[in-house]
């Protein structure tokens, strides 16, 4: 694990702790509706499945084809090294990146950021967004039963309103906020 205190004095190697990594910044969220500060209201992505994100927007930002080397995706977007490279082979796997060995070596976009829909990495990572049904179902009584219906029916109703919002966004997308947010938070020194 990676210590998420920026005063850290082993900040960059990882001090082994069991400490939360920060995110780099609230601004990095690409659905801006459906966050409020650092918290999805909507959806909630795993880590793992925020680091995939993070790490293929540093990719997606890249010269198209440049290969970028693990280390510096991993220091630009603060994600453990081992967890990254993990991340980066399960998107080699679902076929969003490739990857190049060698001292040269690193990863790149198997397609252009336009061509990765955000609902499909989202889905590869994440797995199926739809809602599972509760498994106590048949064990509910009457006027509980129809309850959790009513529950899994507007749930699978949000489920599909999720998956459509996603499916028009891509990968260029959400590099373009990136992008948009870094220069909202870069200092202007105009007198």
């Amino acid at each position: 694990a990676v210590c998420g205190r920026t005063a850290c004095p082993v900040w960059r190697e990882g001090c082994g702790q069991s400490c939360i990594p920060t995110p780099i910044s609230k601004r990095t969220l690409f659905l801006d509706y459906l966050t409020v500060d650092s918290y999805y209201v909507g959806m909630k992505l795993s880590l793992r499945g925020e680091y995939a994100l993070r790490a293929l927007v540093a990719l997606g930002e890249a010269a198209l084809g440049d290969i970028v080397p693990i280390h510096l995706v991993s220091e630009q977007q603060q994600i453990p090294k081992r967890f990254l490279e993990q991340i980066l082979n399960d998107l080699r796997s679902g076929g969003f990146v490739e990857s190049k060995r060698g001292i040269a070596g690193g990863y790149r976009l198997s397609r252009t950021a336009k061509d990765l829909p955000l609902l499909d990495i989202i889905q590869h990572v994440e797995g199926i967004l739809s809602p599972s049904e509760s498994i106590r179902q048949p064990l509910l009584r009457p006027g509980a039963r129809e309850a959790q219906q009513a529950i899994n029916g507007i749930m699978n109703e949000l489920t599909k309103a999720m998956e459509k919002t996603l499916d028009r966004f891509t990968l260029d997308d959400l590099c373009v906020r990136a992008r948009q947010a870094r220069q909202a938070d870069a200092p202007d020194y105009a007198i």
